[in-house]
C-alpha cells in the first residue's frame, strides 16, 4: 500500500492498532495539560480511534497532574493506554518517571503505549526503562518512526513492539463542519522554542521568508492576574465572574476569532460526544 496521502497513513494506522486484542474498556493517560498542540492533536486522535474505530468506552482519562492512583485503582483491570508522542526518553523526566511507575505498579493490567518516538540522552536512562517495560508480562510499544522501532527491538525484547504511523493521522478525513480556513498570501514559519529545538535550526532564515507574519502561539493560559491580585479585590470573589472575564479577555476580545471557532468545537462539533467521554 502506497501513503502518499493522510487518509492512506490512516489506513496503515488501523492495520497496527488492529494487532492488539479486543477491549471494550480502557484507561487513558497521558492527557496533555501543556501548550505542545501536536500532542493534543495526538490526544484528539487517539479518543477518537478509540470511540469511533474500536467502539472503546474510556473510563477514566487524565495527565500527570490530575492523576489518582486511588481512582485507577477503583477501575477494573482494563488496558491501560498511553497516550502516545515523542516523550519516551528522558529529555522529559516527569513524564517518563510517571510512566516507568505505572508500568511497574500495574502488572495485573495490559500495558499499551500509542505510537512513540524514542529518544535517550544517558544509555543508562535507557538501561532502566528496558528494565522496567520487561518485566512487564503484557505490555505492547508501538513506535511511530524506523530509529525508534530498532531501538525498541533492540532493548525491548520481552515486549511486543509494532510500527504505527502518528495517532494524529486518525483525523485524517475528519470534517471540519462550517470551519472554513482563511485564503491568505502569507507564510507560516512554525519553530518551538523548548529543548527540542535542533541545534542546527536557523532561525534567521525566517527573515527570508516573503510575506512572513510573526506571531506568538495562543495561549489559553490566564495571565491577566495573579491569585495574590484576585484576592485583593472583593468584586473577583463574585461566583463566576473569574471565569467570565478570562473567557471575553483573553479568548474573546483577544482573539475572537479563535475563540468562537473553539465554542463550535466544544458544542456543536460532531464529535462532541467523544470528547466527553475522554475526560
Amino acid at each position: 500500500m502506497t501513503i502518499s496521502t493522510p487518509k492512506n497513513v490512516k489506513e496503515v494506522l488501523h492495520n497496527s492498532l488492529g494487532q492488539l486484542d479486543k477491549f471494550e474498556e480502557c484507561i487513558l493517560l497521558d492527557n496533555p495539560d501543556h501548550y505542545n498542540i501536536g500532542d493534543h492533536l495526538i490526544w484528539l486522535g487517539s479518543v477518537l480511534f478509540l470511540t469511533d474505530t474500536l467502539k472503546t468506552k474510556i473510563k477514566y482519562a487524565t495527565g500527570i497532574n490530575g492523576f489518582s492512583d486511588a481512582s485507577l485503582k477503583k477501575m477494573d483491570k482494563c488496558p491501560i493506554i498511553f497516550n502516545g508522542g515523542g516523550a519516551l526518553g528522558d529529555l522529559y523526566e516527569g513524564f517518563q518517571n510517571f510512566r516507568e511507575s505505572i508500568i511497574e505498579n500495574y502488572r495485573d493490567r495490559p500495558i499499551i503505549l500509542f505510537p512513540q518516538t524514542i529518544y535517550f540522552r544517558n544509555p543508562d536512562n535507557l538501561k532502566k526503562a528496558a528494565k522496567v517495560f520487561n518485566s512487564h508480562p503484557n505490555l505492547t510499544l508501538f513506535t511511530r518512526d524506523q530509529v525508534s522501532y530498532e531501538i525498541a527491538l533492540k532493548n525491548f525484547g520481552n515486549c511486543r513492539v509494532i510500527k504505527a504511523p502518528d495517532m494524529a493521522f486518525q483525523m485524517a478525513g475528519l470534517s471540519t463542519d462550517s470551519i472554513q480556513p482563511d485564503q491568505e498570501d502569507s507564510s507560516l514559519y512554525l519553530c518551538r522554542k523548548d529543548q527540542e529545538l535542533k541545534a542546527t535550526s536557523n532561525l534567521s532564515l525566517s527573515s527570508q521568508i516573503k510575506n512572513l507574519v510573526l506571531e506568538d502561539w495562543v495561549s489559553d493560559r490566564w495571565t491577566l492576574r495573579t491569585t495574590n491580585q484576585l484576592s485583593k479585590g472583593w468584586y473577583w470573589r463574585i461566583p463566576g465572574l473569574v471565569r467570565i472575564v478570562r473567557e471575553v479577555y483573553e479568548r474573546g476580545l483577544a482573539t475572537p476569532k479563535e475563540w468562537l471557532s473553539r465554542q463550535t468545537w466544544k458544542y456543536f462539533h460532531t464529535n462532541t460526544a467523544h470528547f466527553k467521554t475522554s475526560h
